[in-house]
């Protein structure tokens, strides 16, 4: 399997387009679908501006040590330079979206979690730390214009636990 995957940018008409990153296929891309939701619908994991318009963050894919790695990968718009911070605990994202000039909101699930919360990366640094600590799994978010609220789509599941007493000794 061969090809690219590309971060294209463009003036609002569609003019002066250019390509800023392109990574080769199969084990070096940028992502943009994630994993998938309850309806088996994948969400759609979409480039990030900075609040200066300086920079784009969005999920990518290297080989770090023969094993494909997860990150977080911010693009210099003006030099098409890249930066790359892993993924925490190798686990998944599926989306990102800046907060400040210096912060962004990830939602990422563990390889040992039970459910996709939402993480706060601290760029260029790299620190991590959670935001929510829950049995929701958050996906497909977006900020408000003034990055005061966020709006996310969370879905829950049910479980029942039914305990039989004597039922089973019967012949």
């Amino acid at each position: 399997m061969g090809g690219a995957s590309e971060l294209v940018v463009a003036d609002s008409d569609g003019a002066n387009e250019r390509t800023l990153a392109t990574r080769s296929l199969p084990s070096n891309f940028l992502s943009f679908a994630g994993r998938g939701t309850p309806s088996g619908q994948g969400t759609v994991i979409r480039p990030a501006w900075s609040p200066d318009g300086r920079t784009l963050a969005l999920i990518g894919f290297a080989p770090v040590a023969g094993m494909r790695t997860r990150q977080a990968v911010f693009v210099d718009v003006a030099t098409g330079k890249e930066l790359s911070v892993p993924i925490r605990d190798g686990g998944s994202a599926d989306g990102i979206e800046w907060l400040d000039a210096g912060h962004l909101l990830i939602s990422h699930i563990g390889p040992k979690d039970a459910a996709s919360q939402l993480w706060v990366l601290s760029h260029p640094s790299g620190a991590w730390s959670r935001l929510t600590n829950d049995l929701g799994n958050y996906a497909s978010f977006s900020l408000s214009a003034d990055r005061q609220s966020v709006a996310v789509a969370r879905w829950d599941h049910r479980v029942g636990i039914s305990m039989l007493e004597g039922a089973s000794r019967r012949a």
